[in-house]
């Protein structure tokens, strides 16, 4: 399909704001806005240099484990929020290493299972508690507009937290270290702690509670999830105050409020293109007749796509640029 190249702009900017797309290298400012790169056509297979060692001592290893099915547009929203942090080019359609900007030495590893349905979050570093926390909201964010999709929360166990029993040394060393499915849930955790108790018992040992939990954000431990596990959207209205997108009606008004600017400026548009012929000329008239009628073919398909990203949920009238205009 042949796109003018006049409105190119207009259509990297609309991929931006929907994060199906993002600028190569460190961003627009440097010239390297004229590549754009859509982490769904990435290379699928991981790289081969990739200098993160997950079970590296101090790393902190959180996953989000869904019921059913891990939608793919997760993983590739999260690349582009945060795509100034790419390491070195790291990316691809299953994960990608950040390397933090904010918080010296620090990196992180993100990686999705479409087939165990698990998101993967490993943070190591100087500034684990921290870069974690961007992340862990950065990944809740997007999922909140999904508030039907049923995930569990699951923290890796640390060696560093591990209680030795009588007579076993302290630490398992390099050679033993714990097992891929050591985890535990959260939610668990966190009852715990608010039961009082300091130990956390499983068939992988006895784990201190306040080590377990000290890398996690203090909001991760204030916020109260339901045991379905169905985060809310958003924060629901107060009624009376009704903002200005529902005094439109939702799509109903956007809806007006396009139908009627696209066709005039289609017809305008087409009126001026043709300065040639007189004011009365019947061609020129034609061709304006057209444009406008062309610009209400486009409002119709752009308030159908919007309204169907809407009803998925996959459009936030409230996001931000987040640094990607378009130049």
């Amino acid at each position: 399909m042949r796109y003018p190249e006049k409105r190119l702009d207009f259509l990297i900017w609309a991929m931006a704001q929907f994060k199906l797309c993002y600028p190569s290298g460190d961003g627009p400012g440097n010239g390297a806005s004229d590549r754009w790169i859509v982490p769904d056509l990435l290379p699928s297979d991981q790289p081969e240099r990739m200098e993160f060692d997950a079970q590296r001592e101090g790393a902190l290893r959180f996953r989000f484990r869904f019921e059913r099915f891990l939608p793919r547009h997760v993983l590739n929203m999260f690349i582009v929020e945060h795509y100034r942090d790419i390491h070195d080019g790291l990316a691809w359609q299953h994960g990608v290493h950040l390397k933090s900007r904010d918080y010296r030495e620090t990196t992180a590893l993100v990686r999705a299972d479409y087939q165990e349905r698990v998101l993967t979050v490993a943070v190591r570093g100087a500034h684990v508690d921290r870069y974690f926390s961007v992340l862990y909201h950065s990944i809740v964010k997007i999922l909140e507009r999904m508030p039907k999709l049923k995930y569990t929360r699951l923290v890796h166990l640390d060696e560093k937290a591990r209680i030795a029993r009588e007579g076993e040394p302290p630490g398992r060393g390099r050679a033993n270290r714990e097992p891929e499915d050591a985890l535990a849930d959260f939610e668990d955790l966190l009852a715990l702690e608010a039961d009082g108790e300091e130990i956390f018992r499983c068939k992988f040992g006895r784990y201190s509670l306040k080590k377990l939990l000290k890398p996690m954000p203090r909001e991760m431990e204030r916020g109260h999830v339901s045991s379905g596990m169905e985060y809310s959207a958003q924060p629901v209205p107060e009624r009376g105050k009704a903002s200005w997108w529902e005094r439109l009606s939702g799509l109903g008004g956007l809806a007006a409020i396009i139908g009627t600017i696209f066709p005039l400026v289609g017809a305008l548009v087409a009126f001026l293109d043709k300065p040639a012929l007189p004011v009365d000329s019947w061609e020129r008239i034609t061709s304006a007749l057209i444009g406008g009628a062309m610009g209400g073919v486009g409002a119709v398909l752009v308030v159908a796509v919007a309204a169907w990203l809407w009803h998925r949920g996959k459009l936030d009238w409230g996001s931000k640029k987040n640094g990607m205009g378009v130049h």
